[in-house]
């Protein structure tokens, strides 16, 4: 694996723990960027249909999943995004 790749998808991979803190909890809640929607609806998401490694790190999530804490009221999700530098041409 490329150092790239591994920066990208732990960058993912924060934005995914994201997702699964309750909305009270973020600090400035009100601003998009805060928010996971504001970020797959500018870049887009990468499905796991389209890309052999988002399917990879999709089993891996659902594994993880699997054997997570299920006393909390929102199931954690797995969101990969299209990277801004994409549209560039660089594979980040």
């Amino acid at each position: 694996m490329n150092i790239q790749w591994i920066q990208s998808a732990i960058a993912w991979v924060v934005l995914a723990i994201l997702c699964i803190v309750p909305p009270g909890v973020n600090a400035i809640p009100e601003q998009p960027r805060n928010e996971v929607a504001f970020y797959v609806e500018a870049y887009g998401e990468v499905v796991p249909e389209s890309d052999d490694k988002v399917a990879l790190a999709h089993r891996v999530f659902q594994r993880v999943r699997a054997v997570a804490d299920k006393n909390s009221k929102r199931r954690p999700k797995l969101i990969v995004g299209r990277s801004r530098y994409a549209e560039k041409g660089l594979d980040v």
